[in-house]
């Protein structure tokens, strides 16, 4: 198949690194990029419509690995093309309202096919499938160097700017089955996640899960080594994050964060509930670091972006807008995917007991 990949960074890379093999992998990108594996490379504004438009219509499938603010209009103009999309951008606007359209159009729309959201959605939706009903539902996940340096104890492997709207965004959480709000750095908690001593903040990645899963309680917080929030928060405060001054902020503090490439990514998703009334947890542990050239954030996002873009080429996803947690609850897609991100060196283990304290 003929595959466009809009952006050649380094979730990009790693798309192109796996899906090469078999397909004929194209690049589209504003800037000059040279990615190793590509087909070619194709110089355009993903932001233009019309002319998105026109290169999509030559393609079988379309790969979103852009920021989150070009996301949203990218899958509208996929489903204009009847084209298939994998999207990992994370765009802030809420995809499923798309759904009608894209079936109409005969179109599979993969959304938030990343790290998190992404596989965090996809162990929620297998572990929903399981358990009679969801009680309590607690992520926690992490991208973060190796070794951490100050003076903000943070490598960015992402957009900067994605990365301080996740500091400022509220984030949703499902407390008694209700979607609350939560400021993300109001409160920072304590986190040992295997064996690390951490910082967690409450962040927004539930995204179609406040939707498609029905929890009693089901959070999200985002892992930082200790010392990096209480500086992120201070420049809040301050108003360095405000839209007047981010420009500003990102060209001073992203040289702080330059990637060395060795990072590490972590995730874990605990779950409890009923199986024929009697109580169960079922746990979910992700581990990877960097290898072969690619950040461990790379190799997470853009190898799940891989396989779940195989599973839409092997005509398995169907169609409609499909985000990870459905593609979850189907067992033979789920294993297929873990045992694809195994097979590459990432570490997945799940487990499940019975009558187990979840905290």
């Amino acid at each position: 198949m003929k595959i466009l990949v809009l952006g050649g960074g380094n979730v990009g890379r790693a798309v192109v690194a796996d899906l090469s093999e078999i397909h004929e992998i194209w690049v589209g990108d504003r800037e000059p990029v040279d990615v190793q594996g590509a087909a070619g490379k194709i110089e355009l504004d993903a932001s233009n419509h019309q002319t998105l438009k026109e290169e999509i219509t030559h393609m079988d499938m379309v790969i979103c690995a852009l920021p989150s603010f070009l996301g949203y209009g990218i899958l509208r103009t996929c489903i204009d093309a009847g084209t298939d999309v994998v999207d990992v951008s994370f765009s802030p606007k809420d995809p499923l309202p798309l759904d009608k359209a894209a079936k109409e159009a005969g179109v599979t729309v993969a959304v938030d096919a990343g790290f998190g959201p992404g596989l965090s959605n996809l162990f929620v939706g297998n572990i929903s499938r399981e358990l009679d009903s969801i009680s309590e539902c607690y992520i926690k996940i992490g991208g973060l160097p190796k070794y951490p340096k100050p003076p903000l104890y943070y490598e960015s492997t992402w957009c900067t700017r994605d990365l301080i709207e996740e500091y400022t965004r509220d984030a949703r959480i499902i407390s008694e089955r209700k979607i609350t709000r939560k400021k993300p750095l109001e409160s920072i908690g304590v986190a040992e996640v295997m064996g690390y001593q951490l910082e967690e903040f409450y962040s927004d990645g539930l995204r179609t899960l406040l939707h498609t899963v029905d929890a009693e309680i089901m959070e999200e917080t985002t892992l930082r080594w200790p010392g990096h929030l209480d500086k992120v928060k201070v420049l809040d405060e301050l108003g360095f994050f405000n839209e007047e001054h981010v420009d500003d902020t990102i060209e001073i503090i992203a040289p702080l964060m330059k990637n060395s490439g060795n990072d590490i990514s972590m995730m874990t998703v605990v779950a409890r509930g009923p199986i024929d009334g009697v109580d169960h947890t079922i746990y979910y542990e992700l581990y990877d670091e960097a290898r072969d050239g690619l950040s461990s954030m790379s190799r997470t996002t853009g190898f799940t972006t891989a396989a779940v873009a195989r599973l839409v080429c092997d005509g398995r996803i169907p169609n409609g807008i499909m985000p990870l947690e459905f593609i979850g609850k189907d067992a033979d897609m789920h294993d297929y995917i873990i045992h694809r991100l195994t097979d590459l060196g990432i570490t997945i283990n799940r487990k499940i007991f019975r009558n187990r304290d979840l905290r």
